[in-house]
């Protein structure tokens, strides 16, 4: 992926440097975004946080906004790291869930909604 650094500007207080690049090309994802940045000006991949990909309707080119870092204790500082949610975890759980329940207690709850269904239809007559 073509990717052209449009601004480069550097921030000492916040340990990173902002930069906005242009594609011509389709929407990036944002890994294939910081990959492409990462090649380009020669930078760790895990110091590089890509914000946002602006596209315009219409318009070929799709603009970049993302920051680099000078260390990974000043990115942790400043950036959320949101883990990978695993799938297969929650699937399991909520397969224990309804074993739990088993299938006489369900009878029991119908019953009992049709004998109380019942009990207000009598109040009505």
């Amino acid at each position: 992926m073509e990717i052209t650094i449009k601004e480069k500007e550097t921030k000492p207080l916040l340990g990173r440097e902002e930069i906005k690049a242009i594609t011509k090309e389709k929407t990036p994802k944002k890994e294939e975004a910081k990959d492409a940045i990462a090649s380009q000006l020669n930078k760790s991949k895990e110091l590089i946080v890509v914000k946002n990909i602006y596209s315009k309707f219409g318009e070929q080119e799709k603009e970049i906004i993302a920051y680099i870092y000078d260390d990974i204790k000043t990115l942790k500082k400043f950036e959320k790291i949101e883990e990978p949610k695993k799938e297969e975890g929650k699937e399991e759980q909520k397969g224990e869930q309804r074993e739990e329940k088993p299938e006489q207690e369900v009878k029991q709850k119908s019953e009992e909604t049709k004998q109380e269904e019942k009990t207000d239809e009598k109040k009505e007559e």
